[in-house]
């Protein structure tokens, strides 16, 4: 296929394809036979991009040869004999694979001579090397606005499909998932309608600057060059400027598209400005950025567990990332997202007082950021060692603010050295 889009680029042309989609893990159940059919919400999403033309569930059309007892998913004890249904039956998961094939056009913008007509009906040849589309900007306002409606009542069905869909980047684009993230945390921190909304528009156009990345620089797996970086450093700046002239957009939109990579404590790019600086926005945004970026897979890298990202943030509180607003995101999305506790029992953790500790029990929540926890090693700072305790001093984080965690230990050495300790 690369080989094809490569020889029609060449020639001036382009060319469509046909992309299957297979959709694993999805539970039976999810969907409703009238108003939330599962086949119609993805048909909707996929048509929304508008290079797709044509969109098949399973055989699709082939079913429409064939009669009912060969077309019929039939089942025995151990669940379904085949999938042509592509996973949905009556707008309704079945648990089977979702197979989803769209039909995507070649890009109409080709450097081959074209006829047409303009609006006084005279003949014109045309030929483009391309163009960058106009931002439909009132279209994306009023996607945002339904988009917020949808997710203000259905929160728990968006945050399903980013889990489900976490390594399929031609399902779920990574700025649909950064506007889902950003306007959930929204929510969570009680944000008004309008911010919300705000919000929404910022975190889908956050990227729009990567247009003109080239893309060799977007897709290579060795360490970029010092010159490649600086020019995906410039991708906030495209971005702001493309934007800036179109009066739809707000200046709070344009600000936290702009600053979506400066850090809390500074050093981020493209101005290293830190929080004083910095719009709940933008901030917002940067938080739901890297969670999605680094839980997506890309060229130059596997990616991280929810798990992993979680952990990466809370460590990052306060340096790169708002600690309150980071503080929301662990609490509120890792038990939606993740379905399981940051620190669940039996998990070791370092506190910022150089302790470790072990969790033993969730005094307020299971998804609680302040466990219970048995602390087993001290920290002297003399020497600089921690210190076995043969009686571990048990501390309630939820009573105790002197203390707090800073990351969750993973490295599984580490474990089994801890376990060997408290197994003494």
């Amino acid at each position: 296929m690369e080989q094809e889009i490569l020889k029609a680029k060449n020639e001036g042309d382009s060319v469509g394809g046909i992309v299957q989609l297979e959709i694993k893990g999805l539970q039976a159940g999810i969907g409703d036979p009238v108003f939330f059919k599962l086949d119609a919400r993805l048909a909707m999403a996929l048509f929304s991009i508008g290079a797709v033309k044509g969109v098949e569930f399973g055989d699709g059309f082939e079913l429409a040869k064939i009669k009912g007892s060969e077309a019929n998913d039939q089942m025995d004890k151990n669940g379904f004999l085949s999938n042509r249904s592509g996973g949905i039956l009556g707008g309704i998961s079945t648990g089977e694979d979702i197979i989803i094939k769209i039909g995507v056009k070649p890009t109409p913008s080709i450097n081959i001579e074209q006829k047409t007509v303009d609006i006084y009906n005279n003949s014109h040849s045309i030929k483009t090397e391309g163009e960058k589309a106009k931002i439909p900007s009132k279209e994306i306002n009023s996607i945002i606005e339904n988009f917020t409606s949808d997710i203000t009542s259905n929160s728990d069905a968006y945050l399903n499909l980013l889990e489900f869909f976490e390594e399929d980047a031609l399902i779920l684009s990574h700025s649909v998932n950064v506007t889902t993230i950003s306007m959930l945390l929204a929510i969570s921190l009680k944000y008004e309608m309008e911010k919300i909304t705000t919000v929404g528009i910022a975190a889908l156009l956050h990227d729009i600057g990567k247009l003109f990345v080239p893309e060799e620089i977007l897709k290579k797996k060795e360490k970029l060059s010092e010159e490649e970086w600086e020019t995906i450093k410039k991708h906030p700046i495209k971005a702001y400027e493309t934007l800036k002239n179109l009066p739809e957009l707000p200046q709070s939109v344009l600000i936290a598209i702009l600053t979506h990579h400066e850090q809390y404590a500074g050093g981020g790019y493209p101005f290293g400005i830190n929080h004083e600086k910095l719009s709940t926005f933008s901030q917002i945004i940067s938080i739901a950025d890297v969670f999605d970026a680094s839980t997506s897979p890309k060229s130059y890298r596997d990616p991280l567990t929810f798990d992993e990202a979680f952990n990466y943030i809370m460590e990052n509180s306060g340096k790169k990332f708002n600690p309150t607003i980071a503080q929301v995101f662990l609490r509120d999305m890792a038990k939606k997202i993740n379905e399981e506790p940051i620190y669940p029992i039996g998990s070791f953790l370092l506190l910022n007082t150089g302790e470790i500790g072990i969790v033993i029990n969730h005094r307020l929540s299971p998804y609680t950021l302040r466990p219970i926890v048995d602390i087993f090693l001290k920290f002297d700072p003399v020497s600089k060692k921690q210190i076995y305790l043969k009686i571990p001093i048990q501390v309630d984080l939820e009573k105790d603010y002197q203390r707090h965690v800073i990351k969750k230990i993973t490295d599984p050495q580490k474990i089994e050295n801890f376990r060997k300790i408290l197994n003494k």
